[in-house]
């Protein structure tokens, strides 16, 4: 279920990615004499990757809210299960630290992510 989830989405961002290539650099590349090979991987990839990448980490935060339900509906372990066990005893302590957890998680995943895109994005701009 988790996998179907972000493969959706990282279809979809890749698709628009594909349409949002402006025609101006494939022309100028095609008229520099470059074959569809070299201009698929000095045009067409290096525009298309930062909204990949940005589709890749909405993907990932979507794949940790999709598990955790999940696995609430259908697990016998995980974080779901936890939740689901700990609802009928109420101790609202744990349920806290249960979330913080994953929020943690959620964040440094997202962060190693952003320090892997700018490594791998090192042309654009960045915002800080």
């Amino acid at each position: 279920m988790v996998a179907f989830y972000t493969f959706v989405m990282l279809v979809v961002t890749t698709l628009n990615a594909a349409v949002n290539v402006d025609p101006i650099y494939l022309r100028f590349a095609a008229t520099l004499g470059a074959d569809p090979n070299q201009i698929f991987r000095t045009v067409v990839l290096p525009a298309k990757l930062p909204a990949i990448a940005g589709g890749v980490r909405v993907a990932v935060a979507i794949a940790l809210g999709v598990q955790v339900v999940a696995e609430l509906m259908a697990g016998r372990q995980g974080m779901g299960q936890v939740f689901s066990m700990m609802i009928s005893f109420q101790p609202l302590d744990v349920i806290i630290v249960g979330i913080l957890w994953i929020a943690v998680a959620a964040v440094a995943i997202d962060l190693a992510l952003v320090w892997s895109i700018r490594r791998l994005t090192c042309w654009t701009p960045t915002q800080r």
